[in-house]
């Protein structure tokens, strides 16, 4: 085979010449993205279902657990479920199997939801079906534009951004969506007061009854016949204001009680209740969402192009402000990885030039990286594995490991030609003679992959299987390049030989360390030990890698249930007049909804790396401090952030989550462990949390009505009746139902100013009459009780889930000591479990067992391919010595270096495994071939070792030096940091270690295996 394709250069040239013609094909018509692609995770759905008024616990029990029930009878292929019930609303999180087809179970879950719902309340409202996709992975708005008027308002600016901006920017090919928010559209709005309505005895759900009566639209009947399906529409809308007027709503004596004596009714707009603000103004934003299959760059060139053309054709009234551009940031990404893959190839490059001193020679092998990268790419092009800045930096650490073999292969072609062969002869027999350790060496590489695609899920699989597919397309790419190019050329090139060469000899230090072997395993034990205890006391371990973060100070606020949106914007506003008053360069980011305001403030580079951030951060939290009663959060730039909650006054660090079927149980426990944690001296804080989400938020207060069923037979009420007037009279506003208004679907609103002032007795002792005439009070079939309760109650796979929290009162060590004896310790009843859920930034228990059992299918892996490949068990172990000397270089380099060790650490880890042996196959199987020519076992294990001398150092330097970059240029700061740091640091320690170690060990072990199997042999034969 290689013989055939030296003698055909002519079809060796065209090879390449299509591979480079492919892969440069391939480069330009790829997508290149940020994020990856999430596909690979569960499929999964949230529900969310709405419920004006309704307490979590009423939603839970009414909505989400017949939900739930309902799901798990009916739809297949359900691997979890989650639910989280809020006040207003609730969502369920379901979970399928990979295997499912989500078209079709999508399609039943809602027939199922549908048939449900005709059994909720009637208040609750038809659930939202959405495709969920992981936080991490969630696709972020290519850009988001800000969109201001000097001379409009907000109101009359969205008209004009509705029709002269949205459909010209959704027209852009490769924009997917654009989501227009801020502003308000029309509304019919009707006011009244509390005080005229106890007056004439009418309440909201009277006027909601009068106006369905009167006027309605998109009510259907539906007849199928055997023609087809036959719809009847009924619609009837108001022809003008005046129409809403005069609806007749009662007699009150003996006058008729119409809408305007009782209300004002007129054509308004709807009540601001979300805001977008950028640097303090009010803007209305567009989001836009690209397609998947157009490129980032390309339509963020065309969205900037359509924005200009808009702006100049909207005569310079509208300004347009560029918030967010997502290409902005991939451009500046790239541009950063590839000045890091520039400077790793002439590193590579000087490395070689340094050890072959040819300029031809280098310039063969170096070709080996280009064409091996040609190569993958076309291949990831055929394939369609998505390319995003997780996958590119595979690349850029696979250049180090493209030349590796290409190195060995010309390192055994040079040798043959050293000994006297000719270019043709010595190009042929030199890569025969490497073939099997070439093909093992990258085999045991590529094997350590098979354990993600076995054993990863969720994040693991989604973020480094993508990884693993590029370096082993990689890696079998670069064995063809070296096994078809480097020996065709080889034989046409003239490269100085130096035939003079002195004949290697056993010398003294070899033949000494084989006789007394203690010598040096001693202390590399020794060295081993130390290094791990020493690691394990520095590193900290237990974070999930984030492959992109921005420095970014962050205030979050939380308002209980009843704030006024105007106080949530003038608290809102006391942060960000701070923030405008600096002079130095940065943009603020507001966003504004009922109950919550949160502020983003990033800051430029020439900025971000001064103390500006941190002295604003620190002002900005003294405002916090000032702030009562509203849960607050300031966050950023690596100092400890800023909680306040209103129940407990800080942030609580520390906890436990419980689960269990029964809630009352599960809160009567919790509640006595928080009783037992602060009867301790240094508890001076704990509190009971059943909301996973906002769990830093405060306690909601309620009235709870009861409903006497005995009182309500007594006046013939129904309890729905009573719900719905109960809602209408402690509502100060209630939407109805949309109605067709000046060719336009409008939404009414029905206000009541003065209920927030009365007192909840009053409103127990209003005169009501029931269906059937029956006068009552409110009080007289109710029973009042005042609750608080948690934001939210959540529950997972139908057990409902307690996170009991404290903070202690002494160094974290100490702390992190309590706490982990506190879990060890603590009895749960039978049937409740226990866990130390972390947040999202630190890897799963799941999450670390995944990576400890991939590396021990790793290592067994490793195992089974050298031991098919030598047909012997005992020298695979020999080869395997490479990989606890590795790790040596990993404990000392994450010492040193002061790293974390994260998931991506854990990744380079197995790598490593895979790529150390490589050197020890090199040695080992040179010292086989040797003895086979020679009987004496420490003059061939002498000369073997000293003949690999060159090709070991030789494919480690290009390696560590190539991969040395990617460690030295890490970003700096809290939250920030690189995919390739970690996995990087980890090749470099251990390959270093391993390659100056292996040549003093596995000499010593091989003498040893050799001496132990002679005297079994010799022992078998007496026996």
């Amino acid at each position: 085979m290689i013989s055939r394709i030296i003698d055909r250069p002519v079809l060796a040239v065209i090879f390449f010449s299509i591979i480079i013609l492919l892969g440069s094909y391939s480069f330009n018509n790829m997508t290149i993205g940020l994020v990856p692609d999430p596909e690979q995770g569960h499929p999964s759905l949230n529900i969310t279902y709405s419920w004006q008024g309704a307490s979590p616990d009423m939603i839970l029990r009414k909505v989400l657990i017949p939900a739930e029930a309902e799901i798990m009878k009916e739809v297949k292929g359900i691997s979890k479920i989650n639910s989280r019930a809020t006040l207003d609303s609730g969502t369920l999180q379901v979970e399928f199997n990979r295997n499912v087809k989500m078209n079709f179970a999508q399609l039943v879950l809602r027939e199922r939801l549908n048939r449900l719902h005709s059994e909720l309340p009637k208040s609750v409202r038809p659930p939202i079906i959405s495709e969920r996709i992981p936080d991490d992975f969630e696709q972020k708005p290519l850009f988001i534009i800000g969109v201001y008027g000097k001379n409009f308002n907000i109101y009359s600016l969205r008209k004009i951004a509705e029709k002269d901006i949205h459909p010209y920017l959704r027209a852009i090919p490769g924009v997917k969506e654009v989501n227009l928010q801020g502003g308000v559209d029309p509304q019919i709005q009707i006011r009244t007061n509390m005080r005229k309505l106890i007056k004439f005895g009418v309440s909201i759900f009277d006027i909601q009854g009068r106006i369905y009566q009167y006027f309605y639209t998109n009510q259907s009947i539906s007849f199928k016949k055997e023609s087809g399906e036959i719809t009847l529409s009924l619609t009837e809308s108001p022809e003008n204001i005046q129409d809403i007027q005069n609806i007749f709503i009662k007699n009150f004596g003996e006058k008729k009680l119409y809408l305007k004596d009782i209300a004002d009714v007129y054509l308004g707009f709807e009540e601001l209740r979300n805001e977008r603000k950028f640097q303090g103004k009010s803007f209305l934003v567009f989001e836009l969402f690209k397609e998947s299959s157009y490129s980032h760059l390309d339509v963020a060139k065309k969205v900037r192009a359509k924005l200009k053309v808009l702006a100049n054709r909207l005569s310079g009234e509208i300004e347009f402000v560029i918030q967010s551009d997502d290409s902005k940031v991939l451009r500046r990404e790239l541009f950063k990885l590839s000045k890091i893959a520039f400077l790793i190839l002439i590193i590579i490059f000087v490395i070689l030039i340094a050890i072959v001193r040819d300029i031809k020679a280098t310039l063969l092998i170096f070709s080996s990286v280009f064409f091996s990268v040609f190569a993958t790419l076309t291949v990831i092009h055929l394939t369609g594995i998505a390319l995003n800045l997780l996958t590119l930096s595979g690349l850029a650490l696979g250049f180090g490991l493209f030349v590796d073999n290409a190195v060995v292969v010309f390192d055994s072609i040079l040798r043959f030609r050293e000994m006297g062969l000719g270019r043709k002869e010595s190009s042929i027999e030199g890569a025969r003679a490497v073939i099997l350790p070439v093909i093992s060496s990258t085999f045991t590489t590529i094997i350590v992959f098979f354990s993600f695609a076995i054993l990863f899920r969720e994040r693991l699989k989604v973020y480094y299987l993508p990884l693993a597919y590029i370096i082993a397309i990689s890696l079998i790419s670069s064995i063809i390049v070296s096994f078809v190019l480097i020996p065709s050329l080889s034989s046409r090139l003239n490269i100085k030989i130096n035939k003079k060469k002195k004949k290697i000899t056993k010398g003294r230090f070899f033949p000494f360390i084989l006789k007394y072997p203690l010598l040096v395993i001693t202390p590399v034990i020794l060295i081993l030990i130390f290094s791990f205890t020493t690691f394990k006391k520095e590193v900290s371990f237990g974070t999930f890698f984030s492959w992109y973060s921005q420095e970014q100070v962050v205030v979050y606020l939380r308002f209980p249930s009843g704030a006024e949106f105007s106080d949530i914007q003038n608290s809102i506003t006391k942060f960000e007049k701070v923030a405008l008053s600096k002079p130095y360069k940065k943009e603020i980011n507001t966003q504004i909804w009922p109950r919550g305001a949160y502020m983003v403030i990033t800051f430029p580079p020439e900025v971000e790396n001064t103390a500006f951030p941190v002295q604003l951060k620190q002002e900005l939290v003294g405002i916090a401090t000032n702030l009562a009663g509203i849960g607050v959060r300031v966050t950023g730039f690596d100092q400890e952030p800023y909680f306040y909650d209103p129940s407990t006054g800080s942030n609580l660090p520390w906890e436990i989550h419980i689960k269990g079927y029964s809630f009352e149980k599960l809160m009567e426990y919790c509640t006595k462990v928080k009783k037992e944690l602060l009867a301790h001296k240094r508890i001076k804080e704990a509190e009971v949390q059943t909301d996973m989400q906002f769990w830093w938020g405060g306690k909601e207060k309620y009235f709870s009505l009861k409903l006497s069923r005995e009182k309500l037979k007594i006046y013939k009420l129904d309890p729905r009746y009573l719900l719905a007037l109960l809602s209408s009279t402690l509502r100060e506003s209630s939407n109805t139902q949309k109605l067709k208004f000046e060719e336009k679907e409008m939404s009414i609103e029905i206000k009541v100013a003065g209920v927030k002032e009365i007192e909840l007795d009053e409103i127990l002792d209003l005169h009501q009459t029931s269906p059937q005439n029956i006068p009552f009070r409110i009080r007289d079939v109710v029973d009042v009780d005042f609750t608080t309760q948690k934001g939210g109650i959540t529950r997972e796979n139908q057990q409902y889930e307690a996170m009991i929290q404290w903070d202690y009162l002494g160094s974290n060590k100490a702390a992190d000591r309590f706490h982990q004896t506190i879990y060890n310790n603590l009895e749960v009843p039978v049937g409740f479990t226990k866990s130390l859920k972390e947040r999202s930034f630190r890897m799963t228990d799941e999450e670390e067992d995944q990576l400890n059992y991939a590396i021990i299918l790793s290592m067994f892996l490793i195992y089974l391919i050298l031991g098919m490949l030598y047909e012997n068990f005992l020298q695979p172990l020999l080869i395997m010595l490479s990989i606890p000397l590795a790790l040596i270089g990993v404990f000392i380099a994450f010492v040193v270096m002061d790293y974390s060790f994260d998931s991506t650490a854990y990744i380079g880890v197995i790598l490593l495994s895979g790529i150390v042996v490589n050197n020890a196959i090199l040695l080992i199987d040179n010292i086989n071939r040797h003895l086979k020519n020679s009987s004496r076992i420490i003059e061939s294990i002498v000369i073997a070792t000293k003949e690999r001398i060159r090709p070991i150092f030789m494919t480690t330097m290009t390696t560590v030096l190539g991969m040395l970059p990617l460690v030295i240029f890490k970003e700096s700061g809290a939250g920030k940091s690189d995919i390739w740091s970690s996995l990087a640091l980890c090749t470099v320690g251990g390959l270093t270690t391993s390659a100056l170690l292996i040549l003093l060990i596995l000499p010593v072990f091989y003498y040893l295996f050799f001496r132990l199997q002679k005297f079994i042999i010799s022992t078998g034969k007496k026996v």
